[in-house]
C-alpha cells in the first residue's frame, strides 16, 4: 500500500510505501521517463521454507518479486530523489 503526501507548503512531495520485512538489499528504485519504479524481492524466511513448515492453515503472506510503478509529476526534479527504509516503511521524496 502507498500514500502520497503533497502539501503545497512543503518543498518536497513524499510517497510512503508499506514494505514489512523487506531489507534494503531486497529493494531497487529507479526513475525513467517520469516513472518511479520500485522492484522488491520478498523472500520467504528460512523457517517457512523448511519442509515441516509447509502446511499453512492460513496463508495470506505473499512472497517473491513484485514491482510498483508511480507516475511522477511532469515538473518533478528527478535528479534529487531521496529514499529511506525504516521499520518496514519506505519513504521516497523529491522536490517540487
Amino acid at each position: 500500500r502507498m500514500e502520497l503526501y503533497d502539501d503545497p507548503d512543503s518543498p518536497d512531495i513524499v510517497a510512503t510505501f508499506e514494505l514489512p520485512g523487506i531489507k534494503t538489499s531486497d529493494l531497487s528504485i529507479t526513475v525513467r521517463q517520469g516513472m518511479l519504479s520500485m522492484d522488491v524481492d520478498a523472500s520467504q524466511s528460512a523457517q517457512t521454507r523448511k519442509p515441516e513448515a509447509r502446511h499453512f492453515p492460513v496463508h495470506e503472506l505473499r512472497y517473491g518479486p513484485f514491482r510498483r510503478v508511480v507516475q511522477l509529476p511532469t515538473n518533478a526534479d528527478t535528479s534529487c530523489i531521496n529514499a529511506s527504509l525504516s521499520d518496514g516503511m519506505l519513504s521516497v521524496s523529491w522536490p517540487r
